[in-house]
């Protein structure tokens, strides 16, 4: 017998079934749905990664879950097509079963967008394997849908005898474009309430940008988790989680500055020479997108190599401006702490070596130094990880003492995150979409 369930509910139900939970999207695909689940979960990891890459994902994860997932302690593990990857999808599932209390993966169904039905191992585990309910049929499911789905969900309670259909939701191969019109005739649950659940960065800049006067505070890689964690001894305000566009610092240039132009009549105090008011790294030309681009990191020093700034000089050179009454209504200054070179207590900045720095002429200030080292074992992740957080104290230190003297609408934000060896990642590879890569604060100072 089947049970008729509208799509309206299902939808709504694998949203409600993920919120408020820490869920690890185990998919190797475009992790289309990133918007709708982020916020809606506690906390959401994915090991997705670009389209050229994926086919590799779960070859070279074929050992088992990496260890982040583990220490991550999921509630929920979501699988889309992801067994039809693996060797031993059989072991794989114990696994998961064994990591999560609630697992979601993809039915054997012949409107699959890969016809996934023809999978030997799914088409078998689905119809003989105890995980199915009594009497499926992968040709006919066992619930009545009013428009075809792409796909079903099965969501299992583990550590129970009994098995459950909880949901089923639908992907039709969404682009941007029609994301929200799909899921709005889907979701029972309205797009606004949606978009308060979860914040664009670009969304909040639209909004301050409207504002008659104005200062935009950017810390360059600043993490949300640890900037949530060390705030509070520093700046008072109103933090908010946001979600940046780029992955990158020039990925974001060009979503924020270059195509929405958002700054044309705004003053730039830039800290970091890849954007300056002459030529722009990455091929990218923003001079006239600010009214005014100051170089304040030519104020740099040769202590190490040119152009390294500390964030003390930063802040020196806005309250010249201030007492000099230069000082303009709109204004974003850009911080290139807590991006490397690590200035704070540990200073590992002396480990580079000027035989390093020779390896990386065109990158003033070394990152991948760093990570080469630890890779290869001869700096440990947890001094790499406090080296951070000490960078990131040093420049909020700065900021405390800078925005008392600022009388406009001040703001504070990061173009995007850092990865901190998170499945033995370093730094801010364009190509992935990590939340630490893209999940950065949006604090308005009191």
């Amino acid at each position: 017998m089947q049970t008729k369930i509208p799509n309206t509910q299902v939808a709504k139900t694998i949203l409600e079934f993920c919120r408020d939970k820490k869920v690890v999207n185990l998919g190797c695909g475009e992790d289309q749905y990133r918007e709708l689940f982020e916020d809606i979960t506690s906390d959401y990891l994915t090991l997705d990664v670009n389209k050229s890459y994926q086919p590799n994902v779960w070859t070279d994860l074929n050992e088992g879950i990496p260890r982040e997932v583990k220490e991550f302690e999921p509630h929920v593990l979501f699988a889309k097509e992801t067994l039809g990857h693996l060797e031993n999808p059989e072991y794989r599932i114990s696994e998961w079963k064994e990591t999560a209390p609630m697992v979601i993966v993809i039915t054997p169904t012949p409107w699959s967008e890969h016809d996934n039905k023809k999978h030997s191992f799914e088409k078998k585990w689905f119809t003989e394997n105890d995980f199915v309910v009594k009497g499926y049929d992968p040709q006919k499911p066992p619930f009545e849908i009013r428009n075809c789905l792409g796909w079903y969900g099965i969501a299992l309670k583990n550590f129970t005898q009994a098995n459950y259909f909880l949901a089923v939701y639908r992907e039709n191969r969404l682009y941007s474009s029609t994301r929200e019109k799909i899921f709005k005739k889907l979701i029972d649950l309205p797009l606004s309430q949606i978009s308060k659940i979860h914040k664009k960065q670009q969304d909040e800049l639209k909004k301050l940008v409207k504002e008659d006067k104005y200062t935009l505070i950017i810390l360059d890689a600043c993490r949300f988790d640890y900037f949530k964690k060390l705030y509070k001894n520093y700046i008072d305000g109103e933090l908010k989680k946001v979600t940046s566009p780029a992955s990158c610092t020039k990925n974001w240039l060009k979503e924020v500055v270059i195509k929405k132009e958002m700054f044309t009549d705004a003053h730039l105090y830039t800290a970091t020479p890849v954007v300056n008011s002459s030529n722009w790294y990455f091929g990218l030309n923003g001079r006239n997108k600010f009214e005014k681009i100051h170089d304040v990191w030519k104020k740099g020093t040769k202590e190490v190599y040119e152009h390294l700034i500390y964030p003390s000089d930063v802040r020196r050179y806005i309250e010249k401006e201030i007492r000099e009454e230069n000082f303009p209504d709109k204004s974003v200054i850009w911080f290139i702490q807590p991006h490397t070179p690590f200035l704070g207590d540990t200073r590992l900045i002396d480990i580079e070596s000027q035989e390093d720095l020779k390896d990386f002429p065109r990158n003033r200030y070394n990152p991948q130094v760093l990570a080469r080292k630890v890779k290869k074992g001869k700096l440990s992740r947890k001094k790499y990880k406090e080296s951070y957080e000490e960078n990131l104290k040093s420049v909020l230190r700065e900021v405390k003492n800078l925005v008392t003297r600022i009388d406009e609408k001040t703001v504070l934000t990061s173009d995007h995150g850092e990865l901190l060896g998170e499945f033995g990642g370093y730094l801010h590879p364009h190509w992935l979409n990590y939340p630490w890569l893209r999940t950065v604060p949006w604090l308005k100072v009191k």
